[in-house]
């Protein structure tokens, strides 16, 4: 097995996803101005233009050649302006198509994102933009800000569009704040997420493994899916056997 590497750059499309959102293709852009390369992982449903750190193996594949598996995923805001274009360009602040897009790139450069965020009254700087479109950007984005930054951290922990939606229309406004809290809900209350997959985010918050609420989680996940398999209860001894 090849030894685990580094590979930072600008998510440039995706090239194929699961319908799920749990496995994808994508096309990356070196930060040291390679050629692009091929990514493999759990990346779906991002948005082209995010900056990408990710962690993990090159292989060979007999038909598709070379290529990153990513085992981590950390996404963070694009870094270039050719990158933010492609960001607010794919739909991800809605209201906001290519042409306005590059309008406002041209006007604020890198700051375009800072300013939707903080100082959103200066959107009428920009030709084109009057009290009325500013208003209906701001609407939305601020309607939209707290879906991004969950889907942002589910992305994270590779989980795809699918289990966003239904984290959020679950959780509501308390999303962010019960993962934090206790990723093992995730398990108990979403359909599609596994105890493993929990598990991973919990680890990646600090949650101990001699924690309370994740030897709960194990015990309500394994008695959940024995009642699948038709059984009415299962004893210690093999509630201790299962992993």
């Amino acid at each position: 097995m090849s030894a685990r590497e580094r590979l930072e750059g600008e998510l440039l499309e995706v090239t194929y996803q699961a319908d799920d959102g749990a496995w994808a293709v994508v096309r990356v852009a070196p930060i040291d101005e390679g050629a692009p390369v091929t990514v493999v992982g759990a990346l779906g449903h991002l948005s082209p233009g995010v900056h990408l750190t990710l962690e993990g193996r090159w292989s060979n594949h007999a038909r598709f050649g070379r290529r990153f598996n990513a085992e981590t995923v950390l996404v963070q805001d694009p870094r270039t302006n050719a990158g933010l274009a492609r960001y607010l360009s794919s739909g991800e602040v809605r209201g906001i198509g290519p042409k306005l897009a590059e309008r406002l790139i041209n006007h604020f450069g890198l700051e375009t994102l800072r300013v939707l965020e903080s100082a959103p009254e200066r959107l009428t700087e920009v030709e084109g933009i009057g009290e009325k479109k500013r208003d209906e950007i701001i609407q939305h984005y601020d309607r939209d800000r707290r879906d991004r930054e969950v889907a942002v951290m589910l992305r994270g922990y590779g989980l795809g569009a699918a289990v966003t939606r239904r984290v959020l229309a679950k959780y509501g406004d308390e999303a962010a704040s019960i993962l934090r809290g206790d990723p093992y809900r995730l398990a108990a209350d979403i359909p599609g997420v596994a105890f493993k997959t929990a598990d991973q985010i919990a680890r990646v918050l600090g949650i101990a493994e001699d924690d309370p609420r994740r030897a709960r989680a194990a015990v309500q996940w394994l008695l959940s899916e024995g009642e699948s398999e038709g059984h009415c209860f299962l004893p210690e001894a093999e509630l201790l056997r299962l992993d």
